[in-house]
């Protein structure tokens, strides 16, 4: 007996101006932070120094962000300007 194949569905490509679905909140490196956020990694390594910035883990020598908790940083840190 031939049972027919389900549909397989079609991948949608993103619209030109549209938002890109947000990313799961993972872990992070300094070097993926700067990739993604601009903010520098001897800036992040100054940061943990001085106990500010965002919050980390350390395991081992490794040191990793959540994703999240840059975001969140970054949002508590920015300044609102009137313009002129």
């Amino acid at each position: 007996m031939n049972h027919p194949q389900p549909a397989t569905p079609t991948p949608t490509l993103p619209v030109a101006g549209s938002t890109p679905p947000p990313q799961a909140d993972r872990w992070l490196t300094p070097r993926e932070v700067h990739t993604e956020f601009a903010i520098h990694k001897v800036k992040l390594c100054e940061m943990r120094a001085a106990r500010t910035g965002p919050p980390y883990r350390q395991i081992g020598r490794s040191i990793h962000y959540l994703r999240s908790d840059v975001l969140a940083y970054i949002a508590e840190h920015t300044i609102q300007t009137t313009g002129r």
